[in-house]
């Protein structure tokens, strides 16, 4: 059983990681699930955790939302003799989870903040969106990102949440342009939050002036490079 975050292309190419696994592996459709909430729900993810503990799955994958409130659900199924793994974001320190599969998330924000930093030589101010205010991967992606810009005259703004809504990120986007006129930069720290800035940023017709930065190789992603 895969758990992800929410319904997007990443998760989609995730999924289809899991079905080639699973015919690698000789397995049939029905013995490797996958499973994504509509958008970020850290509830769905504990119910779905709950229901296949109950039915005593081999083993569980999960990209917790929320690492510590997973964690206790995390322990029942290791209780239970179900292999647990965690993916795309890292779960709290001393996890039962028995493995991380994902980004060194500190590293690659502050690679995004080093790259902000040669875009705006002269500093201004800097959005942020992401999709969570509790999972790991945006907290850690944020302090690193935050990190590298110390020091400098980049004015890094309170990150917006739009908790896996790609819709509400692109209003979001907005908000913060309409806000700020003078916006140098934005930092899109989830995979639809490049293609929510590039979007606001076009509409306002300030592509080429406002600096974006942002992860994950999506074809929304590519095509607005």
């Amino acid at each position: 059983m895969v758990i992800g975050k929410s319904v997007h292309p990443y998760w989609s190419n995730v999924e289809l990681g899991v079905k080639a696994a699973a015919r690698d592996l000789g397995l049939r459709e029905d013995q490797a699930i996958f499973f994504v909430p509509p958008t970020e729900d850290v509830a769905k993810q504990i119910e779905v955790m709950e229901t296949y503990i109950a039915q005593k799955v081999t083993g569980i994958a999960v990209a917790p939302s929320d690492p510590a409130a997973l964690e206790p659900v995390m322990k029942k199924a290791a209780e239970a003799g179900i292999i647990v793994t965690t993916l795309d974001t890292p779960p709290v320190e001393n996890s039962v989870s028995l493995v991380y599969i994902g980004t060194d998330n500190y590293a690659a924000g502050k690679m995004a903040g080093e790259v902000m930093k040669e875009l705006l030589p002269e500093g201004g101010k800097v959005g942020i969106g992401r999709g969570s205010d509790t999972a790991l991967n945006a907290l850690q992606r944020t302090q690193g990102f935050l990190d590298a810009i110390a020091g400098t005259k980049i004015q890094a703004l309170e990150p917006v949440n739009d908790k896996e809504d790609a819709a509400r990120a692109l209003e979001l986007a907005n908000s913060v342009l309409s806000a700020h006129p003078d916006l140098a930069g934005a930092f899109g720290v989830y995979a639809y939050n490049g293609p929510a800035w590039a979007t606001a940023i076009k509409e306002a017709g300030k592509a080429g002036k406002i600096k974006l930065v942002a992860f994950d190789a999506t074809t929304d992603v590519i095509n607005f490079i």
